[in-house]
């Protein structure tokens, strides 16, 4: 039997648009291997990020994640193709490995508000140590939003703390 679609995800989104501002079309952040799991399990990745977050989205792929994606056409054949219909962006520090790009894009506090679709656990954990820095995954055949972190929490606590007094 399988699993029943949550709905808690809207209040995540919801989370992130009040108390860090995040502004609809949300930017997204998508790296090799959210692509490739998306090719893989035949979903339209933009399709499916703006039925996830019930809003429109923007699809940003950096051009680490570029290099990464044509080591990858070999094994998974039309990756390139899927890649190039959305907005290349190219990247100022050169070429990194795709993580520590992505990390350079959200810094120290996402100042500019990006989500990050991956399938990276270990980039997810990193992610988890920025506050007001939400990641979107695949788990089965559906796609999810990470619940906020410990710093995201506190950053609200910080934030709820001035209003009430």
């Amino acid at each position: 039997m399988g699993r029943k679609k949550n709905k808690w995800f809207k209040k995540i989104v919801l989370f992130y648009r009040y108390v860090f501002k995040f502004e609809v079309p949300y930017k997204i952040i998508v790296d090799g291997n959210m692509i490739a799991v998306s090719i893989q399990k035949k979903f339209d990745l933009k399709e499916t990020l703006m039925k996830t977050l019930d809003e429109n989205v923007h699809l940003i792929i950096p051009s680490c994640v570029v290099h990464e994606i044509r080591q990858l056409e070999s094994k998974i054949p039309g990756i390139v193709q899927a890649v190039l219909k959305y907005k290349i962006e190219e990247c100022t520090h050169g070429v990194l490995s795709p993580d520590t790009c992505i990390q350079s894009y959200i810094g120290k506090k996402n100042y500019k508000k990006y989500f990050v679709a991956t399938q990276d656990k270990m980039l997810r954990f990193r992610l988890r140590k920025i506050p007001g820095a939400p990641s979107l995954f695949f788990d089965q055949n559906m796609m999810l939003v990470d619940k906020p972190s410990k710093a995201s929490m506190e950053a609200y606590e910080k934030v709820y703390i001035w209003f009430i007094f």
